[in-house]
């Protein structure tokens, strides 16, 4: 941003120049000639009347073959798009940006920003002054940003999780297509309507059953103040009113006075998971109390012969409780010479 803030204003000084002087005028040119980046003027028709030293440096065009063809060294993929974007910023008498691939002195291709301001002529033509800078390394660096992107995005979503992060400052909030879907917001998005990040949680507070909404505000209070990051699993509701589990992993960052600047986690629907284990558990239930209703001792163990299961008549018959028996062997609560050949029997 500052990078195209400073570009501008020297833009900006070069069309006062420029407005200024005649055409050819030896003070534009000595002006232009000691900028590190190239400047032009266009004649307002699709010529160039004029191109500083650096555009001959950068391109390896000679200087002495002739007027400036400033399509030479575009790349051909990028040279519709550019006379696109300069017939329209014309139309409008706007500020031309636009970036474009420029063929360099060694043959390479290099990503370059044009900016130009308007410079219209009294019979109505309107030209640019302008200036193009290498921005090469910037676009390379947020090309493999995306692509990181999009891979992190791509392998979270083959996770089944959802993914928001929230710009408290601006309230500003990027939500995955698994938490617009889970929210309901898709109509927005489809719309071009953006939610902020208060209009997207109010709307995840609205879908928490009632007993759920302060256990999700309690964890998000330990994140913020205590900086415990957020576990929690909810029960909630889909935009049809369907029963949802969802687990949320939430994770802030801090300014410099200890505010919370930003608020980022996952959410992954655990629905399946927890109804298996509610019909699990449900059924366990239902086979202890068959078990317990019988008169015969009944031990299940596991393969290191402790005991998973067992039965009222068990219990009795060992002179334990329960909770003193699973999760424990003969071994441990038996003689040593009986223990020995049971666990020899199993």
């Amino acid at each position: 941003v500052l990078l195209m803030l400073l570009v501008r204003t020297r833009v900006r000084e070069l069309a006062r120049a420029d407005a200024g002087m005649h055409e050819g005028d030896e003070r534009f040119r000595a002006i232009a000639d000691a900028m590190p980046f190239m400047v032009w003027l266009s004649d307002g028709r699709s010529g160039i009347e004029f191109v500083n030293r650096r555009w001959y440096t950068i391109t390896g065009i000679d200087p002495d073959a002739g007027p400036a063809d400033w399509t030479a060294p575009v790349h051909p993929d990028d040279l519709g798009a550019m006379r696109d974007a300069i017939l329209e910023a014309r139309a409008a008498r706007a500020d031309l940006v636009h970036r474009l691939r420029m063929r360099q002195a060694d043959g390479s291709y290099r990503w370059m920003l044009s900016n130009g301001i308007p410079r219209p002529f009294p019979d109505g033509r309107v030209g640019f002054v302008g200036t193009t800078i290498d921005i090469h390394d910037i676009e390379i660096r947020e090309a493999r940003l995306r692509d990181r992107r999009r891979r992190y995005q791509l392998a979270i979503e083959a996770a089944g999780a959802g993914i928001w992060d929230w710009d408290l400052v601006t309230d500003h909030i990027h939500l995955s297509d698994r938490v617009v879907e889970l929210l309901g917001t898709s109509a927005d998005r489809d719309s071009g309507v953006r939610l902020s990040g208060r209009e997207a949680f109010a709307r995840f507070e609205a879908l928490l059953d009632p007993d759920q909404l302060e256990i999700a505000r309690e964890a998000r209070r330990g994140l913020f103040e205590d900086r415990i990051p957020l576990d929690a699993t909810l029960r909630m509701s889909d935009r049809e009113g369907a029963p949802l589990w969802v687990s949320f992993k939430g994770f802030a960052v801090w300014d410099d006075d200890g505010r919370v600047a930003r608020y980022y986690g996952t959410t992954v629907d655990v629905t399946a998971r927890i109804v298996a284990q509610q019909e699990s558990e449900r059924a366990r239930h239902f086979l202890d109390t068959v078990l317990d209703v019988l008169p015969t001792p009944v031990f299940v163990k596991d393969e290191h012969s402790r005991f998973v299961l067992v039965n009222r008549a068990g219990c009795d018959w060992l002179a334990r409780p329960r909770a003193e028996l699973i999760g424990r062997s003969d071994l441990d609560i038996l003689p040593a010479d009986y223990a020995l050949r049971s666990v020899e029997r199993d």
